[in-house]
Order: C-alpha cells, then sequence, then structure tokens
C-alpha cells in the first residue's frame, strides 16, 4: 500500500512541475506579444515627437520594462522607417523549475517576439 502511495505522490509531483513550466512558457510567449507590441506603439509615439532611433529605443524599452521586470530589447533589434514606423524584437526568458535546467530543452525557455507599429495620423 505505501509503494503505491509513494508512486502516486511522485506521479502527481512530476506531473505538477511539468505542467508549470508548460504554463510559464506558454504565458510567456503570449504576453510577450501583446508587450512587443505596445512597445513598438511607444517607440512609434516617441520618434513623432523626437524623430531619432534612440528616442524610439528609449520609449521602447521604458515601455517594455514596464510591462515586465525581465524584458530585454537589444538596441540594434529596433529600427526605425522613414515612414515612422518602429519594429522592435523583445527578449524574456520563462521562468521554470526544470525545463531550463534540461540543456536539450533549454532553448525553449528563451522566448521572442517581435512587433511593429506606425503612427497614427
Amino acid at each position: 500500500m505505501l509503494g503505491w502511495l509513494v508512486k502516486l505522490v511522485a506521479t502527481l509531483g512530476l506531473a505538477g512541475v511539468l505542467a508549470f513550466d508548460g504554463l510559464s512558457i506558454a504565458t510567456t510567449a503570449v504576453s510577450l506579444q501583446d508587450q512587443a507590441a505596445n512597445a513598438a506603439r511607444s517607440g512609434s509615439d516617441a520618434v513623432e515627437r523626437t524623430p531619432t532611433a534612440q528616442a524610439a529605443y528609449d520609449a521602447a524599452l521604458a515601455s517594455a520594462v514596464d510591462a515586465h521586470a525581465l524584458n530585454e530589447i537589444d538596441p540594434t533589434e529596433v529600427a526605425v522607417a522613414s515612414t515612422g514606423a518602429v519594429t522592435v524584437t523583445l527578449h524574456r526568458t520563462a521562468p521554470t523549475l526544470v525545463v531550463q535546467r534540461i540543456q536539450w530543452f533549454s532553448d525553449w525557455v528563451e522566448r521572442s517576439s517581435t512587433a511593429s507599429a506606425a503612427p497614427i495620423r
């Protein structure tokens, strides 16, 4: 009887950890899409006021970090078009318990999303 109970607890524990990691990766990917779109919109708004790539980067980064403290934007991944449209690629590592420690799956936790926004005229 005790052996069966130990197996059940171990199985439920493993399933819980895998579910947590899977949900963490999925919610990071989904939220990152929205946050990238908001960062691109902020960058585009900043370019309307100050037409420089640095202004777009600063505004996009501020928006991204306000949305989630672990969001990162590489300055080389912010592009400003001649129309004032801004394209931003946002990066974040999903918090997991096990997946990030397994070499084969470590790429799954590194999430990124690219979004563009044009100024509203």
